[in-house]
């Protein structure tokens, strides 16, 4: 997903290409119809730096650097440069920002450009760990399904809101969507609510947190390793 080739931000995707992720590259387009900026909701923390863009991805402030400082950007030779290939981190402290210029930077525009790049970054904190998404969307910045719906339920019911019908997916897989999303799987807490007897309400994976949709298709260990 992360290589996944962007245009003005946006999932590049072949409308001709009937596939599962064109299907979640316009999920953001219907939510936006709702007033819900997916975008807005999720911060890129930056740890070493290895899978972040350093022009191109929202990871200082709200707007792309390359829109930031447009006079520096078109002097850069690797336009797709990571933040790792700029700077050396030793244990989240900056040593040293190195530059790939086309030519030396003129006075004027581009030299107060660069003094307030190198402002900025002199006040960024790196976090430890790997780069990672952070999800905004609630106070305790966890995601989850639920919190997707209770953004949706906020900005009016659901009943206008639906995933594209991929017709070379079996049925019952389009209906598992959609049950997914509304919360309908029989987890072993929904059958305790439906008055049905269950030995336990453990997720049955890993055995450790009770069963949910969040932590059966999320944060279960062994989820985790399904989608890494």
């Amino acid at each position: 997903m992360h290589k996944l080739k962007l245009i003005d931000g946006k999932p590049l995707a072949k409308k001709s290409i009937k596939s599962v992720w064109l299907n979640i590259s316009q999920i953001d387009i219907d939510l936006e119809d709702k007033g819900i900026m997916l975008p807005n909701l999720f911060k890129r923390i930056v740890g070493c730096g290895d899978k972040t863009y350093f022009w191109k991805d929202l990871w200082y402030g709200d707007i792309a650097l390359k829109e930031v400082f447009p006079n520096l950007y078109s002097l850069e030779t690797n336009k797709d440069c990571l933040i790792l290939d700029k700077v050396n981190i030793d244990v989240g402290a900056v040593s040293k920002w190195t530059w790939s210029w086309s030519r030396n930077l003129h006075r004027g525009r581009e030299a107060n450009q660069f003094v307030n790049l190198m402002s900025m970054l002199d006040n960024f904190q790196f976090a430890n760990g790997m780069d990672r998404w952070q999800w905004n969307g609630t106070e305790d910045k966890d995601f989850s399904v639920k919190a997707i719906r209770r953004l949706i339920e906020k900005n009016g019911d659901d009943h206008g809101f639906s995933f594209m019908r991929l017709k070379w997916i079996p049925l019952k897989i389009n209906c598992f969507e959609r049950r997914l999303i509304k919360d309908r799987i029989p987890t072993f807490p929904n059958m305790l609510k439906q008055g049905i007897n269950v030995l336990s309400s453990s997720c049955p994976f890993c055995r450790i947190e009770e069963e949910s949709i969040d932590h059966t298709f999320f944060t279960c260990v062994v989820a985790a390793r399904l989608w890494s």
